[in-house]
């Protein structure tokens, strides 16, 4: 009788068993925390960034986006363009110059440049035309450059760390485009005009 107790008693505490799992199981699979709930509900917003066009005297045009200052050094009369490029609150920036070549081609000013000695020269477009791009082996310096009837159009990147730069540079080399100022318009030569393009919506 003792051993038929025992067995009943077995019996129902492991049919309390099945029946407690199932119940907790059901209430975990209903379950869904709040915090993944908000996230579901809460979509990540796009950003709109406003681009703008920089056409210059010197003759090329290139977009940037918004919240950029550029310096375009008023003063400078020995170059035909002296762009410095910068942005509030970070280091480094991005450099572009446009001045009379010493060179006849690009060979010569790589070779004429202590500078791009031991750092990688690769080839590289701007404006769709041939270019030289130099990547300094003991910082994150970058420099493009290119002679088009016989001036120097140089645009140098500066990071200083901040990779931010990098995809300015980016951008400002690929939408680079040249023009030739008609007589009229070289007379206007130290005014610089910038519009506002486009917005572009990163999703």
């Amino acid at each position: 009788m003792k051993n038929k107790v025992l067995i009943f008693g077995g019996v129902v505490l492991i049919t309390i068993g099945i029946i407690g799992f199932f119940i907790i199981r059901n209430q975990k699979q209903n379950f869904t925390p709040a915090t993944n709930q908000q996230d579901l509900a809460t979509p990540t917003p796009s950003e709109v960034l406003q681009e703008l066009v920089w056409n210059d005297p010197g003759g090329f045009i290139f977009n940037y986006p918004a919240g950029l200052k550029i310096n375009d050094h008023p003063k400078d009369n020995i170059n035909y363009s002296n762009l410095e490029i910068t942005a509030e609150g970070k280091q480094g920036k991005i450099l572009i110059l446009a001045r009379d070549s010493q060179y006849k081609n690009l060979e010569e000013w790589i070779k004429g440049n202590k500078d791009f000695k031991d750092n990688l020269v690769s080839e590289a477009t701007l404006g769709d035309k041939s270019a030289k791009k130099i990547a300094f082996s003991n910082s994150d310096r970058i420099t493009i450059g290119i002679i088009d009837d016989e001036i120097l159009f140089t645009i140098e990147v500066i990071p200083e760390g901040e990779m931010f730069w990098q995809d300015i540079f980016d951008r400002i080399v690929t939408s680079f485009k040249f023009w030739y100022p008609s007589p009229a318009d070289s007379g206007s030569s130290g005014e610089s005009g910038e519009i506002i393009e486009e917005e572009e919506i990163i999703e």
